[in-house]
């Protein structure tokens, strides 16, 4: 394991971590060598949704510190996720931060629990769970996720057509959407006779019950891939011939989840069900 201050300096100047280098400014950063127990301490959750979700994983570590408080710093989109994990919140438009006498940045757990935690490994059991589950139809249900946010700079590159998800069509088998919404019309085009199932979703709690319902997911690189596997849902991880992400080359992130990568036709005739 690398150490990690120079990976928080380059982190911070990067444009997209204005907003932190702004509320952070005159916050104490914790940096692994200070014990925690009857502190306060915000854990900043960077990038996008997935990303943060991805991370939630150390958020046990730092429980175990016997912090008086621990407060996640996220988008309300992640907030009643965040409560399954008995821990308070934040939302990025909260000004100013409450009192508190550390912050950490998400990204950096990993480095700073090995320098904190004997023994200290990366977990792969699933870390979060959802009781709640929503009914579904009788048969053979698979959540699927053809695009991620169009926020994200290369989203293209990780796409593809719903027309893909055909060749894993059968009889029996329903097809439940994990993106709320349908954002580049031109990647379903020709496909108004494939009968997708919707249900509600405000926020990544309901996704959560969704995934919770479902027998498997298939999806390509979006936060309810990473949500899924987070929750040790069943299912495959579809990294296109243009996607690259080197958090994938690790290869260990979630047991659950087949990643697959190559051309999309080849990619769909080694989906099947697990």
């Amino acid at each position: 394991m690398i150490s990690t201050p120079h990976l928080d300096q380059e982190r911070a100047n990067n444009p997209n971590m204005e907003y932190y280098r702004t509320m952070y400014k005159d916050s104490k950063k914790w940096d692994g060598k200070q014990g925690l127990a009857g502190k306060k301490v915000i854990v900043y959750m960077e990038q996008g949704h997935g990303d943060q979700i991805q991370f939630l994983r150390f958020v046990r570590f730092i429980k175990a510190m016997d912090c008086s408080q621990i407060i996640l710093h996220t988008p309300k989109s992640l907030h009643r996720l965040i409560d399954t994990l008995g821990v308070e919140k934040i939302d990025r438009d909260n000004n100013p931060l409450p009192n508190h006498d550390y912050h950490i940045l998400s990204f950096s757990l990993p480095f700073l629990l090995r320098e904190a935690v004997p023994n200290f490994s990366i977990p792969l059991e699933p870390y979060i769970t959802v009781s709640e589950k929503t009914e579904l139809l009788p048969g053979y249900n698979i959540g699927i996720a053809w695009e991620g946010s169009p926020l994200h700079k290369r989203n293209a590159d990780r796409n593809c057509h719903l027309s893909n998800f055909k060749s894993i069509a059968a009889s029996g088998i329903n097809f439940f959407l994990l993106q709320p919404t349908i954002q580049d019309f031109s990647l379903i085009s020709g496909c108004e006779d494939m009968n997708l199932k919707g249900v509600e979703i405000e926020d990544f709690y309901d996704v959560a019950k969704l995934i919770n319902s479902l027998d498997m997911v298939v999806t390509v690189d979006t936060a309810a891939l990473h949500l899924a596997g987070a929750m040790g849902q069943r299912g495959f991880g579809l990294l296109g011939p243009k996607w690259e992400d080197r958090r994938w080359r690790m290869g260990f992130w979630y047991p659950t989840i087949k990643l697959l990568k190559g051309e999309w036709e080849e990619i769909f005739k080694q989906v099947t069900k697990i």
